[in-house]
């Protein structure tokens, strides 16, 4: 997951399970657009990734995790 490849890194990104919140967020705070996409299409994201998501992530990424049925909001993610 702390590939930068993205070609490695993103199915890893968008479908595993073994990953934690902590590394998701690491992810999502450090890497590239294309890593935080992944992290956006997973099926599931708990409140503190999808706020992750929201500060770092350009456009595309908010639109993506918005977009997810299933992707948790926290109060600040909304703002």
């Amino acid at each position: 997951s702390y590939d930068n490849n993205l070609a490695v890194a993103g199915p890893i990104l968008e479908r595993s399970a073994a990953l934690a919140d902590v590394d998701l967020v690491s992810v999502a705070k450090t890497k590239g657009q294309g890593h935080r996409l992944a992290i956006a299409g997973r099926s599931r994201i708990k409140p503190i990734v999808t706020e992750a998501l929201v500060e770092s992530g350009d456009r595309a990424v908010v639109r993506k995790v918005t977009a997810n049925a299933g992707a948790e909001f926290s109060e600040n993610s909304f703002v």
